[in-house]
């Protein structure tokens, strides 16, 4: 049986090491609410309500976004 691990306990700390992704986890016993950001050092569960949490969300959503936006540039030869 293949059972996926969540993250039963949250750090308030900040994370040092370069964050490249994260993803929410919602409480669903024994998992908690967490913000789990995903490292070049592997996964950090992070309490959800720290206002540093909010900042780096926002930060790599508007990085995500302008990865989006931004447009394709092509060459052309005369």
């Amino acid at each position: 049986m293949n059972i996926s691990s969540c993250c039963t306990k949250v750090s308030t700390e900040i994370v040092t090491a370069p964050i490249i992704g994260y993803r929410i986890q919602r409480r669903n016993l024994p998992c908690v609410r967490a913000v789990i950001f995903e490292t070049t050092e592997g996964d950090v569960c992070s309490h959800w309500r720290q206002d540093w949490v909010f900042e780096k969300i926002k930060e790599l959503a508007q990085a995500q976004r302008a990865k989006k936006t931004t447009p394709a540039t092509t060459t052309s030869s005369p």
